[in-house]
């Protein structure tokens, strides 16, 4: 009569935690141990079996004679098995970890803090090479998420080129604004002693910090003049986006003209030392409608 059920013991708790595992971080030889047992076997058939009642380490314990009589353990079996299976020592195996366990590879968690410093500003000295460097790792960054556009295939979208523009201009206002930006993150007023504070400074659906105008009943004026980016006029960032704006006019006749423009769609405080005498062809792009 062949039996319903087998079960098998083992008397090292280790090899039946490695057993009932769900992780399986294990080393070489034992995972591949472990894989070649659970080919045969199940988890549940498993069972703990205490020294004193396991006799094959009758062979291998201190005694000058093993018992080797009919009645021997050693060719009967232990007496449990005797006895009802319900009385039957042992535990199925467990998934509990075990910190002293030298087979299990040990996880390791690293935890970084999130931030959009991916790209050193300083570095560069021409905005729309930054602007396009920015724009091409954020594609790379969706692509490594799986995220995909059909657009991609044909050069960068100006939605990229608009995603990588505020992801920098965040990046220079936290640089130059930390406490200003976190007050407008919080949607707590700005403090008066700031040179910010006058002008009125919010967060638009970008995470852009932009000055409120009094020209936001004008109909002819867009969205970026009346809200101005505001951008610290010692920042690189704000001078690469005045050397790019500027139209390529002689330097002496220039002077005047390069706050007014740049002040269209950038606010920046005491911006009459932003650079503007390096300044050369080029224009700020126009973002459209309020964010």
């Amino acid at each position: 009569m062949w039996p319903s059920v087998t079960l098998y013991y083992g008397a090292t708790q280790s090899v039946l935690r490695w057993i009932g595992s769900t992780h399986r971080r294990f080393k070489q030889f034992v995972g591949n141990r472990v894989a070649d047992i659970l080919e045969s076997t199940k988890v549940a058939q498993w069972r703990w079996l205490p020294s004193a009642d396991n006799v094959a380490d009758d062979a291998t314990r201190s005694r000058f004679s093993v018992d080797l009589s009919e009645e021997s353990p050693w060719l009967n079996g232990p007496a449990f098995l005797s006895r009802p299976a319900a009385s039957w020592p042992g535990s199925a195996p467990s998934d509990e970890a075990n910190a002293d366990d030298e087979e299990e590879m040990p996880s390791e968690l690293v935890l970084i803090g999130a931030s959009e410093t991916f790209i050193l500003i300083q570095r560069f000295s021409s905005y729309r090479r930054l602007l396009r460097t920015a724009a091409w790792v954020l594609r790379f960054t969706r692509r490594c998420r799986g995220q995909r556009d059909e657009l991609e295939n044909y050069g960068l979208t100006a939605a990229e080129c608009e995603d990588a523009e505020n992801l920098l201009i965040r990046k220079a206002q936290h640089e130059a604004f930390p406490d200003e930006m976190r007050a407008a993150e919080s949607r707590l007023e700005v403090a008066r002693r700031t040179d910010i504070c006058g002008l009125a400074p919010y967060l638009d659906g970008n995470g852009v910090l932009r000055a409120y105008g009094r020209i936001d009943t004008a109909l002819c004026i867009p969205y970026s003049a009346k809200r101005p980016v505001i951008l610290s006029h010692r920042h690189s960032l704000t001078e690469m986006v005045v050397r790019d704006q500027l139209p390529s006019e002689p330097v002496r006749k220039r002077s005047l003209g390069t706050n007014g423009a740049v002040r269209e769609e950038v606010a920046a405080p005491h911006g009459e030392g932003s650079g503007a005498e390096r300044a050369r062809p080029g224009e700020f792009p126009d973002r459209g409608g309020e964010h």
